[in-house]
């Protein structure tokens, strides 16, 4: 018997919550998507959700506000492309440091070693949904200046010390594919406690335009007017996965829960082969 390793968890809930949406004549970037925003920054317990439409988006929009253009990245080479490619996509080098045996994420040790001059920032992938050494690679992002970015894409739900894995940073990104432990198909967010911040990736994920169609919908008296500030790109998430999104993210904790009881059967199951090194759970 075939056993899928990734499925997404769905139900009559998120069935509903398309349904209604559709029926609602509103699925682009609306109520929902706002509605997910601010859910998602409560239960990470950040200041700002920006919703996207992939982690991809998000770890991209993550190098633009570092600046790292002819700058280099300490990074981890144990990662999807998207980690890396972002950087190259602002004209940064990624910079690879080694990674931890037992847990498979970044090294902090490593990642000290490799600051230069040249170096902008730290980019951390909470691998498996283990939180990486955040304590310690906080410490060498402030004692450097270096902007310090968590990729949480398999992370979402996760703790480090009583803080959530991609609340830790400057900015934190997201990864809501149909394989991630919150599933919308296709989505992302970044998340942020700098005001600012927040301000100019809401303009860069809508083609750095002044306001999306909600805001003008809903704050502006001629919903047509708007103005472009910068360069941006069409980053935004609909309503539709934003719609699944609030189901999931309030099934994260139980279906969480349910995937450390596998993971820890699993590595019980594996422990009497010597020649299978179970993971950190």
């Amino acid at each position: 018997m075939a056993i899928p390793v990734f499925r997404p968890s769905y139900g009559e809930r998120e069935f509903k919550a398309v349904r209604e949406v559709m029926a609602s004549g509103w699925v682009g970037l609306g109520p929902k998507t706002a509605e997910f925003e601010q859910r998602l920054a409560a239960y990470l317990g950040v200041r700002h959700a920006v919703a996207l439409n992939s982690g991809t988006a998000a770890l991209h929009l993550a190098m633009v506000l570092a600046d790292v253009k002819d700058r280099e990245v300490i990074t981890t080479p144990l990662t999807f492309v998207s980690t890396n490619h972002a950087i190259l996509y602002c004209g940064g080098t990624p910079v690879f440091a080694d990674v931890e045996e037992r847990t498979a994420n970044i090294d902090p040790a490593s990642v000290a070693r490799l600051v230069t001059d040249k170096t902008r920032a730290i980019v951390c992938v909470h691998y498996g949904g283990r939180p990486c050494r955040m304590d310690a690679l906080e410490a060498i992002a402030k004692e450097h200046g270096l902007v310090l970015i968590e990729d949480a894409a398999h992370g979402c739900g996760g703790e480090h010390r009583g803080r959530k894995l991609g609340a830790i940073g400057d900015f934190g990104a997201f990864s809501f594919h149909a394989v991630k432990n919150l599933a919308t198909g296709e989505g992302g967010a970044i998340v942020t406690n700098d005001d600012e911040a927040d301000a100019r990736l809401r303009r860069l994920r809508w083609l750095g335009i002044t306001k999306d169609t909600w805001s003008r919908e809903t704050t502006v008296k001629y919903s047509w007017y708007y103005t472009v500030e910068e360069v941006g790109f069409k980053y935004h998430m609909n309503d539709i996965p934003a719609a699944i999104g609030l189901v999931q993210l309030a099934r994260l904790d139980e279906m969480n829960a349910a995937r450390e009881t596998w993971a820890r059967a699993y590595g019980e199951a594996l422990a009497e082969f010597d020649w299978i090194q179970v993971p950190v759970a």
